[in-house]
Parts: structure tokens; sequence; C-alpha cells
């Protein structure tokens, strides 16, 4: 699967603005919409069971299990997690 280069994310102004975990975990959700829409609702739906809201809390777990289907690495999941403040369950 495609490297998504979830490091060049972190550099980004709006990234840094993101001062709570529920703006990283909104911006980490925007970025992943720009990647492939419909791949990341569909993975969200099946994630999260909401089909119209994009949740801003998610659990380490779905977090693993959204990323790994957007093409994300462990490297680039650990990554993320560590971002948000989360551990691995």
């Amino acid at each position: 699967m495609a490297d998504l280069r979830i490091h060049d994310w972190w550099n980004e102004p709006r990234f840094r603005e993101c001062l709570t975990p529920e703006l990283r975990g909104e911006f980490i959700l925007r970025k992943l919409m720009q990647h492939d829409p419909s791949k990341c609702r569909k993975v969200l739906r099946t994630t999260c069971g909401t089909p119209k809201l994009l949740p801003v809390r998610l659990a380490p777990s779905q977090w693993q299990l959204l990323l790994g289907a957007m093409g994300a690495s462990l490297v680039e999941i650990s990554e993320v997690l560590i971002r948000l403040g989360l551990t691995w369950q």
C-alpha cells in the first residue's frame, strides 16, 4: 500500500495550531479524507458505526484500523498515536 507520508503533516502550520487531542484528531481525519474520501468514509462507518458524523474521539484500536486501511505503515500508525497522546491497547 502507498505510504501516506504523514511525517510531512506535523510540519504544517495548521497542525501546529492544534493544541488539543480533539483538534489533532480532526486534522488527521481531514487529511485522510483528502487522501481518499470514499475509503475514509467506508472505514469510519465500519470502525465507528457512524454513517454521517466524523467522530473526533477514537480509541487507539480504531485509529489503528482506520489508518491501516488507509495505507499507513505501523510506524506511521505509532506516530499518529503518539501525536494524539494515545497508547496501544
